[in-house]
């Protein structure tokens, strides 16, 4: 792997923080330091912002050049624009740059080129609107080195290269860094972190820089709530599996464990004929408002082992196998409920939002730069996106190294099978290479890599991992976020027991780098076995009803104009 520099003369600036947050392996050094060092950096990349720049071209004058391209990939950045850094840029590259602010018209959109690879799934995208306030684009004129534009911004450049004969320097004409530190309430939109986060990647990703990466290229598309029966809604099953069989993509339904007794043998068939390409999670157990935001563990417990034991029943009288995944009802949890799902048999959860409604309460915005959540008490939280949020928004988890998972309910087919197909098309075309399976395999197979050297660091996620196989030689470190200060852990690989230790919330083991895959088990020793909820006459006689009535809205009232209209008047009063 590259190494890589990071110039700055004071600690942790939001670049470096950054860096730590993608867990990056880089060394900081002053100005002084830098232009002080002997060695040779050919296969060595360096970051400098604008005020580092500035600060080398003071002392260097026209040399300041001969510094940058003694690394092989150099990176400007932040960049303000500001009339002493255009001037040591222009000496850099022997040109003339200029920079000028957005206008904040048609032309203020980020186009990204096809012709870098790094840039992924973003390659040909364009991305609105571009961020007047902390962006402008760049031109330069007058070099006699190639300029290329990777991200356009208009006519002038976001992200530029400067290829010197055997060193290439990288602008990014902005002043935003991504605030790791922040607290954040949603899932990451491309619109309004691309500048701020995405040319870095993109850099990281070029230079081949060691940081957190993760190679899992899984989609899967969740339906909530359907049951198992010929229709549900605007939902006709068949023609469901028809499309699932023609694009090669997958289903999971988010099923209701209520609904264990209550399913069509004829549907039921179509999804075994077609597992994993159809697929069943968890979705809550009764599926009544807010089940899974309780403050009490012994709860929880009790609601989780009520929802297994539906779902054991439903394999047992079909054959149907389950994922040992939760999808929220609502979108909503409680940070308790996340400790009883990590002591319970449950490999993930996968919900559309990320707040404890406890608390209110989101996470820091570093929890979004890695494939799932994990500092609700350790246990993996994966993000999925609607089916009409912008693509980009897609190709940003395929950077992150995060699987494509998207949610719809029965209503979004009102039109018939079209945005179904129409998505997974573009889907297939941002990444050729994207497996569409059921989740439990995604959870399973997706786990942060990092070499460095002759050894490898593993960031496992879920408590049960399926390695995939690897190359390199020498011992891999691994590692796992387990907050449960009061559990005990056990570890075993490929069936056989390894030590570890726990530090400060991490569980830590070490194993020599075999060519076969691989399965780790992370297990919480002693669990608390909780038998299922019991609830009385009354609550069951409340979900029974509101199930069906439920289905009956989404049955006969959703697909009925006339009674569709009927409710909403009858709402308001009417």
């Amino acid at each position: 792997m590259t190494r890589l520099i990071l110039m700055e003369d004071t600690q942790g600036t939001p670049v470096a923080r950054l860096l730590d947050a993608l867990g990056t392996v880089f060394e900081r050094r002053t100005l002084t330091e830098t232009l002080s060092s002997p060695e040779d950096a050919r296969d060595t990349a360096l970051i400098l912002s604008e005020e580092q720049l500035v600060n080398a071209h003071g002392r260097l004058g026209s040399r300041l050049k001969e510094l940058v391209c003694r690394y092989r990939h150099a990176l400007l950045y932040p960049f303000r624009g500001t009339a002493q850094g255009l001037r040591a840029l222009s000496d850099c590259v022997g040109g003339r740059a200029n920079a000028e602010p957005l206008d904040g018209g048609d032309e203020a959109s980020y186009f990204v080129s096809t012709r870098f690879p790094a840039a992924g799934a973003f390659g040909g995208l364009q991305i609105s609107p571009a961020s007047a306030t902390t962006d402008f684009r760049v031109r330069i004129h007058e070099s006699r080195h190639p300029i290329e534009h990777i991200v356009s911004v208009g006519d002038g450049g976001l992200f530029i290269r400067i290829a010197f004969p055997s060193s290439e320097l990288f602008v990014t004409s902005s002043t935003a860094v991504f605030d790791v530190e922040a607290e954040v309430d949603a899932n990451l939109a491309a619109s309004t972190c691309f500048s701020a986060l995405v040319p870095f990647l993109f850099f990281l990703h070029h230079c081949q820089a060691a940081f957190w990466q993760s190679s899992c290229r899984g989609a899967n598309w969740i339906i909530d709530d359907v049951n198992l029966r010929p229709r549900y809604g605007f939902i006709d099953t068949r023609a469901l599996a028809a499309h699932v069989d023609e694009l090669g993509s997958a289903v999971s339904i988010a099923f209701i464990p209520w609904n264990c007794d209550r399913t069509s043998p004829e549907i039921v068939d179509l999804f075994r004929a077609r597992w994993p390409r159809l697929s069943l999670c968890i979705h809550g157990c009764d599926h009544v408002g807010a089940e899974f935001v309780t403050r009490s563990l012994a709860h929880a417990l009790s609601m989780l082992a009520a929802s297994l034991d539906r779902m054991r029943t439903l394999k047992a009288n079909t054959g149907l196998p389950h994922d040992r995944v939760m999808v929220f009802p609502q979108g909503k949890f409680s940070r308790t409920a996340m400790d009883a799902l990590r002591q319970s048999d449950f490999l993930a959860a996968v919900n559309t939002e990320l707040v404890d409604d406890r608390t209110g309460r989101g996470v820091r915005a570093a929890e979004l730069l890695r494939p799932a959540i994990t500092s609700y008490g350790g246990f993996p939280l994966f993000l999925r996106r609607k089916i009409r949020e912008p693509i980009a928004n897609f190709a940003l988890d395929l950077l992150l190294g995060k699987p494509c998972l998207v949610v719809t309910h029965h209503d979004d087919f009102r039109d018939g099978m079209q945005p179904f197909v129409s998505l997974v098309r573009s889907l297939n075309a941002l990444a050729a290479d994207l497996e569409w399976t059921n989740l439990e395999t995604i959870v399973s197979r997706t786990y942060l890599t990092r070499t460095r050297g002759t050894s490898v660091d593993i960031r496992l996620l879920a408590a049960s991992t399926t390695l995939q196989p690897t190359a390199a030689d020498g011992t891999v470190g691994f590692s796992k976020a387990e907050p449960l200060v009061d559990k005990p852990f056990a570890v075993s690989i490929a069936g056989q027991r390894v030590d570890s230790h726990w530090q400060d919330g991490t569980l830590t083991f070490q194993r020599a780098i075999g060519s076969d895959l691989a399965h780790i088990d992370v297990t919480i020793l002693r669990p608390e076995r909780t038998p299922p909820a019991l609830r009385p006459l009354r609550y069951r006689a409340k979900v029974t009803a509101r199930r069906y009535l439920s289905e009956i809205r989404d049955n006969y009232v959703s697909t009925s104009p006339w009674a569709a209209a009927a409710v909403k008047s009858i709402r308001r009063g009417h």
